[in-house]
């Protein structure tokens, strides 16, 4: 989606799996890993690592 950012800190760039959606607006930021088949919310600040979405 529009607006979306993947940010690189010094520990380097998020991991992000298959199938995931990621909603305008969201962050994604660290050195993090990103599940298969999740969905990030809409203005979502990601720092931690997410492995399973209902």
């Amino acid at each position: 989606m529009h607006s979306v950012t993947i940010g690189k800190t010094s520990g380097g760039l998020p991991s992000i799996g298959d199938n995931v959606f990621i909603g305008c607006g969201a962050c994604v930021l660290e050195n993090i890993s990103i599940g298969n088949n999740v969905k990030i919310g809409a203005n979502t600040v990601v720092l931690k690592n997410v492995t399973y979405c209902r």
